[in-house]
C-alpha cells in the first residue's frame, strides 16, 4: 500500500475525521483537500520538494474522490 492509497480510496470526510480535522461549512473542496493533503502526508517526506509533491499527489486523490464518489 502506497502512502497515497488512502487519499484515492478514502472520502474526505473519512479523512477528515481520521486526521482530526474539521472540514468547517463555507470552505471550497479544493481548501479542504489542500488542508487535509497537507497533514496527511506531514511526516513522509524529509526534503520541501518532496513534501509538496506528495501533498499535491493526495490533494489530486481526495478531490478525485469528492468529484467521483462512485
Amino acid at each position: 500500500m502506497t502512502e497515497w492509497s488512502a487519499c484515492w480510496t478514502s472520502s474526505m470526510t473519512r479523512i477528515s475525521h481520521a486526521l482530526h480535522i474539521p472540514v468547517k461549512p463555507g470552505m471550497t473542496p479544493q481548501q479542504a483537500a489542500s488542508k487535509l493533503s497537507k497533514r496527511a502526508v506531514m511526516f513522509l517526506y524529509e526534503t520541501q520538494p518532496e513534501l509538496a509533491a506528495g501533498a499535491d499527489g493526495c490533494r489530486n486523490g481526495i478531490l478525485w474522490r469528492y468529484y467521483h464518489p462512485g
